[in-house]
């Protein structure tokens, strides 16, 4: 059983680190954290997780829980400068080149790759659509607020544009994300 720094095995790790999500147990951040301290090798060599968790699952996990609670800062000394984590994603389209669209600011890019992992994590145990705390959400919230902060004045269009969703979409988020503070 491969082992990670702290002497546990990265098994009981990362499933311990997902029961107590799904449990809401604790938050993503630290989720996000946990993650970025864990040496992850592939689930292929983990026998405990064989046919619960693939790679590409987990390549899913750790960028979501990184962009949604991360600073950019952090999302680069935690993940992306962390070489085992940067192999994973590697390994799994989209998931390396969606950070850095995020930390780039190509909204479109990022927003289309979100969609795909969005579709693929529909029913997923941890991060599917049934989740109260949709973590999808939260980041579309995040990049609307990073797109709208140097602006006085913002054209819905151009958003809509920008991200490559419908105007009511942007319409409905942007009204949640001004009247949530």
């Amino acid at each position: 059983m491969k082992r990670n720094t702290k002497g546990n095995s990265v098994e009981t790790g990362m499933l311990d680190i997902l029961n107590a999500h799904a449990q809401g147990r604790t938050d993503l951040k630290l989720m996000a954290r946990k993650f970025s301290d864990m040496n992850i090798i592939p689930v292929d060599q983990m026998p405990d997780l064989e046919g619960y968790l693939s790679v590409e699952d987990l390549a899913f996990y750790v960028v979501l829980s990184s962009i949604v609670t991360l600073t950019r800062n952090e999302l680069r000394e935690n993940v992306i400068a962390n070489s085992t984590i940067l192999s994973l994603l590697e390994m799994v389209p989209d998931t390396n080149e969606i950070l850095d669209n995020f930390r780039m600011g190509r909204y479109e890019a990022f927003q289309g790759q979100l969609n795909r992992i969005e579709k693929k994590l529909k029913y997923d145990p941890f991060f599917g659509s049934h989740r109260s705390s949709n973590v999808f959400k939260k980041i579309r919230a995040l990049t609307l607020k990073m797109f709208v902060k140097p602006y006085k004045v913002i054209d819905m269009r151009e958003i809509s544009t920008a991200f490559g969703l419908p105007l009511e979409v942007i319409e409905v988020e942007l009204t949640e994300l001004c009247t949530s503070g």
